[in-house]
């Protein structure tokens, strides 16, 4: 749950607070509007034990962060003071006591409103696992019902291994600033350009669903297949697709940005488990003896030691036997397939139609950043079905003219990644380093 406490606390309010069933039991109810929320501390004013017996609570100023470099908001500070008052704190050290209780029956309701929610969907309970890649997995494979072979020719395994190519990342084009009506410092004596960011949506959820084009894809675009060095035969479905289909249903009905992520965390998060390296594994042991250290570090598969202080190490050792339990195949095909789709937009959709007025600037695994040479790009969406059938727009404004709910979030369309909003001015120095 990669959220603040106070956010995910804040999509469990409901008027009658029935979602904080752990709070509940330690709360009577007039207490809830104050306690169904994250609270503040002053963490840095608390520098001693002194400080615990003071008899008030602290200024606002006691209140900020140099970590974060913030303070708090007139009404976080409205609100604990309000909550000193109603809860009748004599000392900070009271109001600690209860912001600490309070913090840990938050967190309780909101894993169990996860746990109710993993229960919902897939009829596994999110408490029996360390990971959630590890509760995806295995709600994939109760879901489909399917059954993965695993590979025991070792050639084969290689084959797979060698043949994993990650996504596709560089800076094709530096530097460009967009010349239209809407960009500051229009000049109308030189030629209209548009800076435009694409991207996919869940490209490895649409992957995961398809067959496999890719020799077909390369061919039509001029492949010259002189010689097959190696053929595996299989059976194709797309068996994993209703798994994506159930997470991105359940996307769109989300009610707040936690469970949205979520269900799209839940579709690319299988494509992970299936690309979990076992060699990469490493077992790492404490060690507080002198001798135990010295033994570990003699041996063969010792790899590196962490010193934490003189009675404490962390030595990492590889593993001497490797169990290749893991369907690499799996997420071999999903990262071929979803560069056919960026291909395929790319060469037979933008440049197919722009030809040579469309430079790529940049490219990162499921975006394409494009400087087009148009009057107006979005009067070309809209005026050309081969471009806006292959757009989810529904992040545009509802009067936008180019504006269509049907495909929300929709894998395998691309949307703007700036909701309508323009770009000026871009600059890459490198891949993964842009402005």
């Amino acid at each position: 749950m990669a959220s603040s406490l106070s956010s995910l606390a804040e999509n469990l309010l409901t008027p009658e607070h029935e979602k904080f069933r752990e709070t509940a039991k330690h709360f009577v109810t007039g207490d809830m509007p104050l306690v169904a929320r994250k609270g503040v501390y002053p963490y840095e004013y608390t520098d001693s034990w002194e400080r615990l017996e003071d008899t008030r609570l602290p200024s606002k100023r006691s209140f900020y962060s140099t970590l974060t470099e913030t303070g708090i908001k007139e009404s976080e500070f409205d609100h604990a003071k309000e909550v000193w008052s109603h809860f009748n704190c004599r000392t900070l050290g009271d109001y600690s006591d209860l912001y600490l209780k309070i913090d840990v029956l938050l967190l309780a309701d909101v894993f169990e409103n996860f746990r109710d929610l993993c229960m919902k969907t897939y009829n596994l309970d999110a408490a029996h696992y360390f990971t959630a890649p590890g509760l995806s997995f295995d709600a994939m494979l109760k879901f489909t019902g399917q059954k993965l072979q695993l590979l025991h020719d070792y050639d084969m395994l290689l084959m797979f291994e060698n043949g994993i190519r990650g996504g596709l990342v560089q800076a094709s084009k530096r530097y460009a600033t967009a010349n239209n009506v809407k960009t500051p410092g229009y000049d109308e004596t030189k030629e209209k350009s548009w800076i435009i960011y694409q991207d996919c949506n869940n490209l490895y959820g649409w992957a995961i669903s398809q067959y496999m084009p890719n020799l077909q894809q390369a061919i039509k675009n001029g492949l010259i297949v002189e010689k097959v060095h190696r053929v595996i035969q299989f059976n194709q479905s797309d068996w994993l697709a209703k798994y994506i289909d159930l997470n991105t249903e359940m996307r769109k009905k989300a009610r707040n940005a936690f469970e949205k992520d979520f269900f799209k965390f839940m579709n690319n998060a299988v494509f992970g488990k299936t690309m979990e390296s076992k060699r990469k594994q490493l077992k790492i042991e404490l060690v507080s003896c002198e001798r135990r250290l010295q033994k570990c570090i003699n041996k063969t598969t010792f790899k590196h030691c962490t010193n934490y202080n003189e009675n404490l190490n962390a030595v990492a050792l590889e593993n001497k036997i490797i169990k290749f339990d893991k369907p690499i195949y799996i997420g071999f095909s999903v990262l071929d397939i979803s560069k056919t789709l960026m291909y395929d937009y790319h060469y037979n959709v933008m440049q197919k139609h722009y030809r040579d007025k469309i430079k790529l600037m940049y490219t990162d695994t499921d975006s394409l950043i494009y400087h087009i040479k148009t009057t107006d790009f979005y009067e070309d969406l809209a005026a050309n079905h081969s471009l806006l059938d292959r757009m989810d727009t529904a992040n545009l404004p509802s009067d936008h003219p180019c504006y269509v709910a049907v495909r929300k979030k929709e894998p395998g369309y691309f949307s703007d990644e700036v909701d309508a909003d323009i770009i000026p001015e871009f600059c890459a120095l490198r891949a993964k380093l842009r402005f």
